[in-house]
Order: structure tokens, then sequence, then C-alpha cells
């Protein structure tokens, strides 16, 4: 999730994600759409398009732009929270790597 004051253009979200190293996405046809989602427990109306392999939904909350990319998993039943403290997660993450991956962490 990328908070910011501004939103940025759908397109130009799915067309990054596709350039990523070893993607093979098809963002191919592009469909507006509205769902609603769950952020910090307000149910809050996302705008966005939907594509083959992902989607993008923007929405204002709090004076914020809040956008999310997804890729490869339904955007119905979205919940966000807020967190605080990343460290944990960040931590987990290393962890997981570290079992997943061993001598490379």
């Amino acid at each position: 999730m990328t908070s910011r004051n501004t939103l940025s253009d759908p397109s130009d979200l799915l067309n990054a994600e596709a350039l990523r190293p070893g993607s093979a996405l098809d963002f191919g046809e592009r469909r507006p759409f509205t769902t609603t989602v769950s952020l910090d427990g307000d149910e809050v109306v996302f705008n966005g398009i939907r594509a083959r392999d992902g989607w993008v939904l923007q929405a204002s909350f709090e004076g914020y732009a809040v956008t999310v990319v997804g890729v490869r998993f339904p955007p119905e039943g979205l919940v966000l929270i807020r967190i605080l403290d990343v460290e944990p997660y960040i931590s987990g993450r290393r962890e997981y790597l570290r079992t997943m991956q061993p001598g490379v962490w």
C-alpha cells in the first residue's frame, strides 16, 4: 500500500508491475471497476482498473491518496489496517527468508 497526497495513473502502476524482472504478467485489456474495502475499520469505496493478471484500486482517506496494486489475487474481501511499527514484519520476513534460503541470508 502506498500512502501519498496525489493519485498516480492506474495504468502506469500496472505497467510498472509488468516491467518487474521475471513477472510474465498479462495486463492486456483493462476495465474500470469499483469495490468497497475495509480500511482501518471504515468501509471505503475504491475506484480502479482490473486486468487479466491484476488490478489497481485508489481512494482518498483522511486526506491521503491510498493506492493498492494487486497481482493474481482477487480484490474482493480486501482489508487494510494501519501498521504503526513495521519492524516485526521486516524481522519476520528476514527470518522466513533465512529458513527458505539458508546461506543466502
